[in-house]
């Protein structure tokens, strides 16, 4: 605690009240004496500003600050972003399944809203296989199919299905068709 000394009507502060240490004394040039008539501290390096280094320090605690600001506003988008992609990609019903869809088989499922599909079994952008399909909630129904499938593949099939955002996931309810169940119960990709 800083007292004021008897018989006077001042305060008289010293650096060393303060734990500021003198760095260089016991000449006249670099006595304490300086500290109270110059504007600079010419011998005392502890008590020195740095422009430099004060403008660094605030530099850098703007550029974090910006930087903070900046990824909250990144996240928060990416979060509006995430719920709006989820509350517009249906779960059930045949607006789930609307969109063009590829395996890693590389087999390509366009299902369009009339209630038809085409897939492109080869990868050379024709439609191999064709027919309509029907959609109860989170069942499938294809049937009516034609194109270059075997005689089993003709014959109507059911299954369940899942879609979660840009995925879409099969579970085989009823299919004679190997070659459907082969690609169907694949995981699915929107394009």
């Amino acid at each position: 605690m800083v007292k004021q000394p008897s018989g006077t009507n001042h305060f008289q502060f010293r650096f060393h009240q303060f734990g500021l240490g003198v760095g260089e004394t016991g000449s006249s040039i670099c006595s304490t004496e300086l500290f109270y008539f110059d504007r600079e501290a010419l011998c005392n390096r502890s008590l020195r500003w740095s422009p430099s280094l004060t403008h660094l320090v605030l530099a850098m605690q703007d550029a974090a600050m910006k930087l903070q600001h900046s990824l909250r506003i990144i996240f928060a988008c990416g979060l509006i972003a995430l719920i709006g992609a989820c509350a517009t990609a249906p779960t059930s019903g045949p607006g789930a399944l609307v969109g063009t869809w590829t395996n890693s088989l590389g087999t390509v499922w366009t299902v369009n809203p009339d209630g038809s599909f085409q897939v492109d079994l080869n990868k050379d952008s024709k439609p191999d296989v064709w027919g309509h399909y029907a959609v109860s909630g989170d069942s499938l129904t294809i049937s009516e199919v034609r194109g270059k499938t075997p005689k089993a593949c003709k014959q109507p099939a059911t299954y369940k299905f899942n879609r979660m955002g840009n995925q879409l996931h099969f579970t085989l309810v009823s299919d004679k068709c190997k070659l459907r169940i082969q690609n169907v119960t694949q995981p699915w990709t929107k394009k």
